[in-house]
């Protein structure tokens, strides 16, 4: 009787994991539900589905919009770096050093910077970290409103020391852009 309880137990337990999905960005491990993603952000639709939850909070509020939408967006994408086109990567990762080393982009930045990657015809290859850091877009899912624009920075600074190896590339990048 026992071992008939033990493999039963044992049985569950495979199916729950055989019925889970793990994000090739960010390595959150949900549940499986099939669902649209991104073209070239490389994601789970579990973790495309969260992310999606994520901006229409912030769209539905002005303060966290203004506040940190542009920080959910690129740490996002930086995050999710699999395969990133280089001109999208660098611009999102040049973007995070603006804001991260400012505490936030000034408008006329962010035309600058969408006016120099337009006009720039080459853009460095930067290689994604292996760890991307402890907190996923799941961790801001969760967060409740008013702790969701400290959850967010600190989730932007978590995945912005993951790419510390590229911090010289992105810094040149951006002194060269915002000028």
């Amino acid at each position: 009787m026992i071992m008939a309880v033990e493999a039963s137990i044992v049985s569950r337990a495979r199916e729950r994991a055989m019925d889970t999905s793990e994000c090739v960005g960010c390595k959150l491990v949900m549940p499986a539900h099939p669902g649209p993603t991104h073209r070239y952000i490389r994601c789970s639709p579990e973790c495309w589905s969260l992310f999606g939850e994520v901006l229409a909070r912030e769209f539905q509020n002005q303060r966290l919009f203004r506040a940190v939408h542009q920080v959910t967006v690129d740490t996002y994408a930086v995050q999710h770096a699999v395969d990133h086109p280089a001109k999208s990567l660098t611009c999102h990762l040049v973007s995070l050093f603006a804001i991260l080393g400012r505490s936030q982009m000034q408008d006329e930045d962010a035309d600058t910077l969408v006016r120099f990657v337009q006009g720039r015809a080459k853009f460095p290859r930067l290689e994604a970290p292996a760890d991307m850091g402890p907190m996923t877009i799941f961790d801001v899912a969760i967060a409740g409103e008013s702790d969701h624009e400290v959850v967010v920075r600190r989730w932007a600074r978590h995945v912005w020391d993951a790419w510390a190896p590229e911090h010289h590339t992105s810094a040149s990048v951006a002194r060269e852009a915002l000028r």
